[in-house]
């Protein structure tokens, strides 16, 4: 049926929504290896980053979910 299908299309869309934040955090531990930094630096990256993964993740689930936040 058509509400299985957008089902599924939702699983694997939040599933590469996912991946794409991993391959994201992994890119920002390339650049600290490259280029070091102190603690506070990379606490306020994480800070920054997972506050934008967070609203990144929102946003895919109000839009999978048609703006119905459940």
């Amino acid at each position: 049926s058509e509400v299985i299908h957008h089902e599924i299309l939702f699983f694997f869309l939040s599933g590469l929504s996912g991946i794409l934040i991993l391959c994201g955090y992994d890119q920002l531990r390339v650049i600290r290896r490259v280029i070091p930094h102190n603690s506070f630096l990379q606490s306020l990256e994480d800070f920054l980053f997972w506050t934008a993964a967070g609203i990144f993740c929102f946003g895919v689930a109000f839009k999978g979910n048609s703006g119905s936040i459940r």
